[in-house]
């Protein structure tokens, strides 16, 4: 899936920046914080799920979400999403553990020219 259609969803987008924030939650968690219901968010889930973005796990009978901050798409997902909310320093916040090298990435996604340039001038914040 390109990016551009996983940030087209207001949903999907309030999904990560929640994960980011707080790395992982139950699913019942993140639906009050994402302001959402049940039914709306799993589908979202499912496509976040299938692209790496997230993974999904039982610990007990809570189903976790769980933001994989090293893959390349979750790296630059928060990167564009951090581009449209036009945040006045440019940056992203960086995990410590955060590995993954933004302008190798570019390639490896397809992305529209315009995206792909606005994301080359802002990967300072990386």
């Amino acid at each position: 899936m390109e990016l551009e259609a996983l940030i087209s969803s207001k949903v999907r987008r309030r999904i990560v920046r929640v994960l980011w924030k707080l790395g992982s939650t139950n699913i019942m968690d993140l639906v009050r914080r994402v302001n959402s219901t049940y039914n709306q968010i799993i589908p979202h889930i499912v496509v976040l799920e299938r692209e790496g973005i997230v993974n999904e796990s039982l610990c007990g009978r809570r189903r976790m979400i769980v933001l994989q901050r090293e893959n390349h798409k979750t790296v630059l997902l928060l990167q564009a999403l951090k581009i449209l909310e036009k945040d006045n320093t440019g940056r992203l916040p960086v995990h410590k553990n955060q590995t993954a090298e933004p302008d190798n990435l570019l390639q490896n996604i397809n992305l529209s020219e315009d995206l792909q340039m606005k994301l080359k001038n802002h990967q300072t914040g990386f």
